[in-house]
C-alpha cells in the first residue's frame, strides 16, 4: 500500500462520519514531506521530521531519550560493568579522543548509538533500491543529514552558547570536533542536490548504501566482541581491529575513489545549477579528507591490537606497542595543525639540505687549495 492512499482513505472515513469536507491541502502537505518530494515543504518537512525523531534518541542527558535509556539499562547489568568495562578500557585510542576516562565503557553505548543510525538509514536505502522506490532511498539520505548531521550543527550551538551543552558533544577536543564536522558537513551538503536531481540514479544510491550502511558491517562485530567475556579476548579484539581496517579501506579507499570520480564526472557533465554542483564538489572532498584521516587511525588500532595480544603483561613489547599507540594517537590529534608541523618540517630539511650541500662546498673548495698549494709547491721545486 502506499502511503498516501492510506492517509487520505482514513482522512475520508474521518471526515465522513463528523459530516465534515476533506481537506485536500493537508493531506498534500503530509505526502510531500512523506516522499520527499522536491519542494520547500517536502524536503525542509522531512529534515525537520528527521531531526525531531532522532533528537529523541541521541539523547543523553534526559530519561525520555533512547540513547540514556540504553545507557541507565546496561548500568543496572553486571556484563556492562565487568566484561563491558574491562574491554573498553583496551580501545584507549578512543577513550582519549571521546573524554571518557572517567567511565570507558559508555563507549559501547555510543558504539550501540552509532550502529542504529548507520542501520536505519542504510536499510531504508536498502529497501528503497531492492523495491525501486526513491523515496525510501531519500528518506534514507534524510536520517543522516537531518537525523544526524544538522542535529549536530544544533548541538554544537549549545555548547558555545549554552553551556555546558549536550552531551557527549561538550566532551568532544578539537580533534574529535574537526573529524565529526567534516564528517556531518557531507550530508548537509550532499542531500539536498542529490534529492533534487539524483536520488534515482543508481550509482548515487550505492555510493549512498555504501557511505551509510557499510559501517555496520564492522561495528556490529565490534559490538559482539566487546561484549565477549573469555581469555582469548585480545586475540579475538585483534581479529576484530584487523577487519574492522580492511573493511573500511574496501568502502572508503578502494570503492569511494573510484566512485566519486565517476559521480563527479557526471556531476560536471550534467546541466544541474551551480550551486548543486559546489555543493557536491565540497561534500566528496570533505569525505575524501576525513577517510584519509580515519584510514591511519583504523591501521594505528590493528597494529596496536595484535601487539597487545601477542605481548606478555607488563613485557618490554607491551609497554612498546603502548607507546606506539599514544604516539600515534597524538599524532592524529594534531591533524588540524598539521600544515604547520608540515611547514616547519620542510624549512627544517632544507636546513639540513642547505647545510650539507654547504658543506660539500667546504670540503671542495679545501681539497681545490690543497691541490693548488701541492702544484705551487711544485713548481717552487
Amino acid at each position: 500500500l502506499y502511503f498516501r492512499d492510506f492517509f487520505i482513505c482514513v482522512n475520508r472515513i474521518r471526515n465522513r462520519v463528523q459530516g465534515k469536507e476533506i481537506n485536500m491541502d493537508k493531506m498534500e502537505l503530509i505526502s510531500e514531506m512523506l516522499y520527499v518530494e522536491t519542494t520547500f515543504v517536502g524536503i525542509g518537512g522531512a529534515f525537520l521530521c528527521h531531526a525531531i525523531v532522532w533528537f529523541f534518541v541521541f539523547e543523553f542527558d534526559q530519561t525520555y531519550g533512547v540513547a540514556a535509556k540504553i545507557r541507565d539499562f546496561l548500568r543496572t547489568t553486571k556484563r556492562y560493568n565487568t566484561t563491558i568495562l574491562e574491554n573498553m578500557k583496551l580501545d584507549k585510542d578512543m577513550i582519549k579522543i571521546h573524554n571518557l576516562e572517567d567511565e570507558p565503557s559508555i563507549l559501547f553505548v555510543l558504539n550501540i548509538m552509532t550502529c542504529l543510525h548507520h542501520s536505519t538509514g542504510g536499510a531504508l536505502i536498502l529497501a528503497g533500491i531492492l523495491t525501486n522506490r526513491p523515496f525510501l532511498v531519500r528518506h534514507g539520505l534524510m536520517t543522516e543529514a537531518g537525523g544526524k548531521d544538522l542535529l549536530y550543527i544544533f548541538k554544537l550551538v549549545a555548547v558555545k552558547f549554552c553551556k555546558p551543552g549536550p552531551w557527549p558533544e561538550r566532551n568532544h577536543n578539537s580533534f574529535m570536533t574537526v573529524m565529526i564536522s567534516l564528517h556531518h558537513s557531507v550530508a548537509l551538503t550532499a542531500v539536498v542536490p542529490i534529492t533534487f536531481y539524483f536520488s534515482e540514479e543508481p550509482k548515487f544510491q550505492q555510493l549512498a548504501l555504501v557511505l551509510l550502511g557499510g559501517p555496520c558491517t564492522f561495528i556490529l562485530p565490534n559490538l559482539l566482541v566487546d561484549a565477549y567475556y573469555g581469555s582469548e579476548y585480545k586475540f579475538i579484539h585483534a581479529f576484530s581491529k584487523v577487519f574492522t581496517g580492511v573493511s573500511f579501506a574496501l568502502q572508503r579507499i578502494v570503492y569511494f575513489f573510484p566512485a566519486t570520480y565517476s559521480i563527479l564526472k557526471d556531476v560536471s557533465s550534467s546541466e544541474i545549477p551551480s550551486w548543486s554542483k559546489y555543493a557536491l564538489y565540497y561534500s566528496c572532498f570533505a569525505m575524501t579528507i576525513f577517510n584519509m584521516i580515519a584510514a591511519p587511525i583504523c591501521v594505528v588500532g590493528a597494529v596496536v591490537a595484535i601487539k597487545m595480544a601477542f605481548a606478555v603483561p607488563g613485557s618490554d613489547a607491551e609497554i612498546e606497542a603502548r607507546e606506539f599507540s599514544r604516539g600515534s594517537t597524538r599524532s592524529l590529534q594534531d591533524t588540524p595543525h598539521m600544515a604547520t608541523f608540515i611547514s616547519g618540517e620542510m624549512k627544517r630539511r632544507q636546513n639540513v639540505t642547505n647545510f650539507f650541500i654547504a658543506s660539500k662546498l667546504v670540503a671542495k673548495a679545501a681539497h681545490a687549495k690543497h691541490v693548488l698549494d701541492e702544484e705551487h709547491n711544485k713548481k717552487k721545486k
